[in-house]
C-alpha cells in the first residue's frame, strides 16, 4: 500500500509541474522552450497613463520591462487580427534585465470618438514574449472660444451698403484661422491665419452686399483652434434688393367675346393677346381673359372664373375650344389698386422699375377672380403662377359684345 500511495503521489507531483509550466506558456513561450519558473518577466505600465485623450494631445508615459534573460526589442501592435505593427512604435537594440519604454503617441482630430486596444509586446533574448493591453479612446475637446457679435449690426441693410464690423475672439486653445461665410459659402478674402496674439484677436468683417444676395442671409463667423475644434458666430442681415426693371407693354387691345378682330385672351409676363383657338393650345401661358356682360358691361377675369367658363366661353358657344376642356387654367392673383395707392393713372406711364408695382401689390388686399365694376383710368395689380407682378391701366372700356378693351401693362422682367 506505501509503494501504491507513493506512486500517486509521483504522479500528482509531475501533473502539478506540467500543469504550472503550461500556464506560464501562456505568457509567452518560444516553441519547445521551458521557462524557468523562478525567472521574473514583466510589463508594467504606469497608473497614470491614461484612458482617454482629446483629439491632438500627446500620450506619453514610460513602461518598464523585467526580464531575467535580458530585453531584445520593444514593439506596440493592435490588439486583433491582423495584429498590425503601429508605425514608429518599434524599440529594437536593447539589452539588459531591466528597460524602459517610451510609449509616445498623438491621436489626430480626426480620430475623435474611436477606441484603439493596442497591445506593448516584449521579446527576450531567449524567444520568449511578454505582452499587455493598452486601451485608450479619444474624445472630443472642449471648444473654449467666445466670439463677440456686434450689437451694431443692422437687422436689414440695401443693396451696395458694407458691413463693416470687429468681432473680438478669444481663444484659450490658440487661433488657427478665422473665416467668414454667407448662407453657408466661404466669402473670399475672410479667411485670416496670422495674428499678433494666438489667444485673443479683434476680426474685421468688411463685406460689400449687392443685389445677388438680396432677401434674408445668415453670416456666420467661424473660429478655428490650434486643436482643430470650430466655434461659430452666426447671426443674419436682410439684403433689400435694388429695384429690377420692367418690361412695358402699351395699347393692347383685349377683344370681349364676340370680337372677330381681337383675341379675348393674355399672357401678361409677354403681352401676347390669343384668340380661343390659340389660346386652348397655349393654356399655360394664359394669365387672363377679358369678355362683355349684357348686364354690367366690360369686363376682365383670371381662368379659374367658374362664370366665364360656365356662361361666356362655354361648350355650347365653343364646342371645340370651351374654356373648361384647357389643360390648363392658371390662377393669377388679380387685385384693384386703390385710387390713391402706390400705382395710379398719372404716375403709369413714369414707372421704370418694379419698386411702386411691388408696393402697389402688396397694399391692395385680397385677390378676386373678376371684375366689372371699374372706369377708364382704374388700375389693377397682378402675379402670375409663375411669380410675375405687374399692373394694368385700363385705357378703353368696351362697349359691346364685339367690342374691345384697351390696356397697359408694365410687369416684372
Amino acid at each position: 500500500m506505501m509503494i501504491i500511495n507513493l506512486n500517486i503521489m509521483r504522479y500528482i507531483q509531475q501533473f502539478l509541474t506540467l500543469s504550472t509550466v503550461l500556464f506560464f506558456c501562456l505568457g509567452g513561450c518560444k516553441e519547445g522552450a521551458i521557462p524557468d519558473l523562478n525567472r521574473a518577466y514583466n510589463i508594467i505600465i504606469p497608473t497614470t497613463a491614461p484612458d482617454s485623450v482629446f483629439g491632438g494631445q500627446e500620450i506619453r508615459f514610460e513602461a518598464t520591462i523585467i526580464t531575467e534573460a535580458g530585453l531584445n526589442k520593444i514593439q506596440v501592435k493592435e490588439a486583433s487580427s491582423p495584429f498590425q505593427l503601429i508605425s514608429g512604435m518599434e524599440k529594437m537594440g536593447l539589452s539588459g534585465k531591466n528597460n524602459t519604454y517610451e510609449f509616445v503617441h498623438t491621436p489626430t482630430i480626426e480620430d475623435q470618438g474611436k477606441v484603439f486596444n493596442w497591445v506593448i509586446v516584449a521579446f527576450d533574448n531567449e524567444g520568449h514574449t511578454k505582452s499587455v493591453p493598452y486601451t485608450f479612446k479619444v474624445i472630443a475637446r472642449p471648444i473654449n472660444t467666445t466670439i463677440k457679435i456686434p450689437t451694431q449690426i443692422p437687422a436689414s441693410v440695401n443693396a451696395g451698403a458694407t458691413l463693416d464690423f470687429d468681432f473680438e475672439v478669444n481663444a484659450p486653445d490658440g487661433i488657427a484661422k478665422i473665416e467668414a461665410k454667407i448662407n453657408g459659402v466661404l466669402i473670399i478674402g475672410s479667411t485670416k491665419t496670422i495674428f499678433d496674439n494666438e489667444f485673443i484677436d479683434n476680426y474685421n468683417f468688411n463685406y460689400l452686399t449687392s443685389d445677388e444676395v438680396s432677401g434674408n442671409n445668415v453670416i456666420t463667423i467661424e473660429v478655428t483652434d490650434k486643436f482643430g475644434g470650430v466655434k461659430s458666430a452666426p447671426f443674419s442681415v436682410n439684403v433689400i434688393g435694388l429695384p429690377k426693371p420692367v418690361y412695358t407693354y402699351s395699347n393692347i387691345n383685349l377683344g370681349a367675346q364676340n370680337s372677330t378682330i381681337y383675341g379675348a385672351f393674355i399672357d401678361l409676363e409677354l403681352g401676347t393677346v390669343y384668340t380661343i383657338a390659340n389660346a386652348k393650345a397655349n393654356s399655360d401661358l394664359i394669365d387672363l381673359l377679358s369678355f362683355h356682360s349684357s348686364n354690367t358691361g366690360a369686363a376682365i377675369a383670371v381662368l379659374t372664373h367658374s362664370n366665364s367658363a360656365k356662361y361666356v366661353y362655354s361648350p355650347s358657344a365653343y364646342p371645340n375650344d370651351f374654356l373648361a376642356s384647357w389643360a390648363v387654367q392658371n390662377d393669377t392673383e388679380l387685385k384693384k389698386v386703390a385710387p390713391n395707392g402706390k400705382v395710379t393713372a398719372a404716375n403709369f406711364s413714369t414707372l421704370t422699375d418694379e419698386k411702386l408695382i411691388l408696393e402697389a401689390f402688396n397694399e391692395s388686399g385680397t385677390s378676386t377672380d373678376n371684375y366689372t365694376s371699374y372706369a377708364v383710368g382704374d388700375v389693377f395689380s397682378f402675379k402670375t403662377v409663375g411669380g410675375k407682378i405687374g399692373v394694368i391701366l385700363i385705357k378703353k372700356k368696351s362697349t359691346g359684345l364685339a367690342d374691345y378693351q384697351t390696356i397697359d401693362i408694365k410687369v416684372q422682367k
